[in-house]
């Protein structure tokens, strides 16, 4: 016959396993009765989830794609097996769950089981996530498997889970030397229209939880009950790029500003904006306009964003400046040397004719 039984249990400070175990038994002239071989699985999985393998790392804490190293140890006197290629998977804590992410690296073939002998330790290192947020260790292993296979093809008699405690992977800095931190972005840093926040890049260069790159954030001044957030795209323009900056807000009731009308002066972009409506709904209605700006030569901006709620007169709702920075030297030399050869071909194309 076959039974699975599948218990759970928590093995001190750092881990938690779950075990199923398969017994197969021959059913021969009938004394080994069903209730009896029930019996004798719960038995045997007492012995092997007391004796179970157990998991842990060497920090509670790390930075996103921080190096750290895994321990898995047997405290069995018979052998446990582990996936021959990657030994544990990463699981992380997500809307009060746990989910698979796969293992620290990527394996085109799960490999030749690997025998861990009974107080033997394996020693894993490892790089943590990028993106920041919980996470744990999972070990899935065998026990009186045939040997010299892959754990799937094994016929392991008892398999098993043994997961890792809890560990944190926070937002890293990054040393001035990575790419994305050798410049500091020109644009200055500002008090946001709420008077409590701070908007601009951020003073330290961090690595992106997403992809694991190192870059400067740039912040974004949050919604304003009344107000206005101001958001510049692309958030570090250059004389290249076609400019746009978006507003946003959460208004007090539904005649929300709209139409916006843009002047430039000099070094100054105003966008005044406009509120109306016979039957304004008392309730708070986010907003948001994006506005086309183009593009601009180099220099030191200031936004203004104002609103008229019609009939009274436009009232100021943000101010920030922004930079637009002068082209590097490599750039300038490179468009020189294109500009020269276009002269030269055009030189030629008329000597030709």
């Amino acid at each position: 016959m076959s039974f699975r039984a599948i218990p759970s249990m928590i093995v001190g400070d750092h881990t938690r396993f779950h075990v199923r175990f398969h017994v197969r038994e021959a059913i021969g002239d009938a004394v080994m009765l069903g209730t009896r071989s029930e019996w004798a699985a719960l038995a045997l999985a007492a012995v092997f989830l007391l004796g179970a393998g157990f998991a842990k790392t060497d920090s509670d804490v790390y930075t996103a794609a921080g190096s750290g190293v895994a321990t898995f140890q047997n405290p069995r006197e018979a052998p446990l097996y582990l996936p021959g290629c990657a030994p544990f998977v990463f699981e992380r804590s997500l809307a009060g769950g746990w989910i698979d992410i796969g293992p620290p690296y990527l394996c085109v073939w799960e490999g030749i089981a690997v025998a861990v002998e009974m107080n033997a330790i394996v020693e894993t290192p490892f790089n943590a996530p990028g993106d920041s947020g919980i996470y744990r260790l999972r070990y899935s292993y065998g026990a009186r498997c045939d040997a010299d296979l892959p754990l799937s093809e094994s016929n392991c008699q008892v398999e098993g889970d043994v997961r890792s405690s809890e560990f944190e992977v926070e937002r890293g800095l990054c040393d001035s030397t990575e790419l994305g931190c050798r410049f500091q972005p020109a644009a200055p840093n500002f008090l946001c229209a709420d008077g409590v926040h701070i908007g601009g890049p951020a003073s330290d260069c961090t690595r992106d939880p997403n992809g694991g790159k190192c870059g400067y954030e740039f912040l974004i001044c949050p919604f304003t009950f009344g107000g206005a957030g101001v958001e510049i795209l692309p958030g570090q323009p250059t004389e290249v790029d076609k400019i746009a900056i978006r507003i946003s807000g959460t208004w007090p009731d539904s005649c929300v500003p709209t139409n916006p009308v843009t002047s430039i002066s000099d070094q100054q972009i105003r966008i005044d904006t406009a509120s109306f409506g016979e039957i304004c709904l008392d309730a708070s209605t986010e907003w948001s306009e994006l506005v086309a700006i183009g593009q601009l030569v180099a220099g030191e901006y200031e936004v203004i964003v104002a609103n008229a709620m019609i009939p009274a007169p436009p009232e100021e709702m943000a101010r920030i400046p922004f930079t637009v920075p002068e082209p590097s030297g490599v750039l300038v030399q490179v468009a020189a040397v294109v500009a020269v050869t276009l002269l030269a071909r055009r030189s030629r194309r008329t000597r030709d004719l």
